[in-house]
């Protein structure tokens, strides 16, 4: 939930995404503040869970269902809809949940990604 927060942080405004993107070609985890909490996320997900697109898969993790799966295709189908989301994303790739933290130069201490100052 920690790395979709900070994902979403980071594709909410050009400034933000530069400074990711900077911090993660570097690996310097003192060049931006990474832990960041995106409030509507919570609430993207709350509703998203009711209609049937996620599902809960432990105590904050969640996965896409097979409905969320077609409307995520649907979504990549069309080149136009989220354009410079998708681009930035691409950027990325592969995006793992233990891997994220390790190209931003932040390890992980005592079950938490730290940062690595």
């Amino acid at each position: 939930m920690e790395q979709l927060n900070c994902l979403l942080w980071a594709i909410s405004e050009r400034a933000s995404s530069e400074l990711f993107l900077s911090t993660w070609r570097s690996r310097d985890p003192q060049k931006a503040p990474l832990r960041k909490f995106f409030p509507p996320l919570e609430d993207a997900l709350k509703i998203a869970h009711a209609d049937g697109l996620v599902e809960q898969k432990g105590k904050v993790r969640y996965g896409l269902t097979s409905l969320g799966k077609r409307y995520l295709s649907l979504l990549n189908s069309d080149e136009e809809l989220l354009e410079e989301e998708k681009r930035f994303l691409a950027q990325l790739r592969p995006i793992t949940t233990s891997g994220m933290w390790d190209n931003l130069g932040i390890v992980k201490a005592a079950g938490r990604g730290e940062s690595g100052a």
